[in-house]
């Protein structure tokens, strides 16, 4: 177990985090295609273009804000899990890590946290939750994956 997701009411952890990272996905991917779709119909609704009814304003107006706040809101989260799954640590991991780092700093136990942790490279942490990408589309994956990856992770299997 990871963790409890209220967003799909049920248990985060090895069996189903693929598919909570790819609902996270699909989720900002969606909110981002309405934002975009809404932006032209929000321009003439409130420029009174074709002449709207009011409803009409109050409707386009609301959903590209829902979106747009769900957007925001879903982005970053979506980002942190799947710079989770690029290191190999679940939530729970990465949130001891972070009190022992913290703890570290401050003084308060001498014992150094190593940053690395479980990870064994980009690909192989990607392949353990998601599966052996095709060879056609390894390189092109490789370069997308070190764009959201976190630095050390990178620098450790080049």
């Amino acid at each position: 177990m990871d963790h409890h997701c209220p967003f799909i009411n049920n248990c985060v952890g090895i069996a189903n985090r693929k598919f909570f990272c790819l609902f996270l996905l699909d989720l900002v991917i969606g909110c981002l295609m309405l934002v975009l779709l809404l932006l032209p119909h929000v321009r003439d609704a409130l420029r009174n273009v074709g002449d709207p009814t009011r409803a009409h304003q109050v409707h386009v107006t609301a959903a590209f804000m829902v979106a747009l706040i769900a957007e925001l809101l879903l982005g970053p989260f979506c980002f942190f899990h799947w710079q989770l799954v690029l290191m190999n640590r679940t939530t729970l991991e990465h949130m001891k890590m972070r009190s022992r780092r913290l703890a570290y700093q401050k003084g308060l136990t001498r014992d150094r946290v190593s940053e690395e942790g479980y990870s064994r490279g980009l690909m192989e942490n990607f392949a353990f939750i998601f599966g052996e990408p095709p060879s056609w589309g390894r390189c092109y994956l490789q370069r997308i994956l070190e764009m959201i990856a976190p630095e050390w992770v990178t620098k450790r299997k080049a």
